[in-house]
């Protein structure tokens, strides 16, 4: 089901807003994916302020053009400039608004248990509710991407698309806080290093060593890996050494007691299970599946 809603107001009052709003009702095999665009709408001019509200899905608003605030419950009150992006999630008392000059602003609805993923890995605003996104221009041109899926005929490939640029858009917004107080940028040059010397180990690593190499504590530097990868540092290791043991298992005719070896693990028995554990199948079950 789809539903259109169109305003342009030429009212002093009312800014002159030109609005585009629209809304969709996903089939639940798209909601059984875990991520589903149920509205998106363009605001041009908007002078109106946004009073307390609470939403029952999350949502994300673009400002390409002004300036203005975001309040969020418990959170506290943030600036929003030009290129500024800001997310709140269900359940969660918020209002927002330009200032006198006003702004123009997309605005994308969606839900969904492959929210709360997201903002485990720091997306959605966990770590900073107002983001600056890397490229504001892909970043506009995904969002009027899914208000144009919204505004053509309704199809399931209409929807998944949607969700595929869904996905894209919250990639792209990332998780970083505006740049004009980022003091992740920091953090992401600990994180760096860190990484280089993660790779570079051969054997067993401690973090508490890589930490005091790189002066910083273990906390701020487990918090800088993760914002990169993902993942803390011990588990980052182990998925990489287990993607190379994975290339040298398919590209080579190495043993496996060497190759476990070769990725940082000299006890056999040790490497089958890790490799088996992350991966599913034991290191030789892996090669006679992918050798080429």
């Amino acid at each position: 089901m789809s539903t259109e809603v169109r305003q342009v107001t030429a009212d002093a009052g009312e800014g002159g807003a030109d609005s585009v709003a629209r809304y969709r009702t996903p089939p639940e095999g798209v909601r059984a994916l875990g991520i589903a665009v149920t509205g998106a709408g363009r605001i041009l001019g908007q002078r109106r302020l946004q009073p307390d509200r609470v939403l029952n899905c999350y949502a994300g608003v673009l400002v390409p053009r002004g300036s203005g605030f975001l309040e969020l419950q418990g959170r506290g009150r943030h600036e929003v400039r030009a290129g500024s992006f800001f997310w709140f999630p269900p359940g969660i008392s918020h209002c927002y608004g330009p200032s006198p000059d006003g702004w123009d602003e997309y605005w994308v609805l969606f839900e969904g248990s492959a929210a709360a993923g997201y903002r485990d890995l720091g997306y959605l605003g966990a770590e900073h509710p107002v983001a600056v996104p890397a490229d504001p221009d892909e970043t506009r041109a995904l969002c009027a991407r899914v208000l144009d899926l919204l505004s053509g005929p309704e199809s399931l490939d209409s929807h998944m698309t949607a969700t595929s640029s869904l996905h894209a858009l919250i990639t792209a917004v990332g998780s970083g806080r505006p740049k004009a107080t980022d003091p992740g940028r920091a953090r992401g040059d600990i994180g760096r290093r860190a990484l280089r010397l993660l790779d570079a180990a051969d054997g067993p690593v401690r973090i508490g060593a890589i930490a005091e190499e790189l002066a910083v504590s273990r906390d701020t530097l487990i918090t800088a890996v993760r914002r990169i990868t993902g993942s803390p540092p011990t588990v980052y290791l182990t998925r990489r050494r287990i993607d190379r043991a994975k290339a040298l298992l398919t590209d080579t005719d190495r043993p496996v007691s060497l190759i476990g070896r070769d990725v940082g693990y000299p006890d056999p028995a040790y490497f089958t299970r890790l490799f088996t554990r992350h991966v599913g199948v034991a290191p030789s079950v892996f090669r006679k599946q992918q050798r080429r």
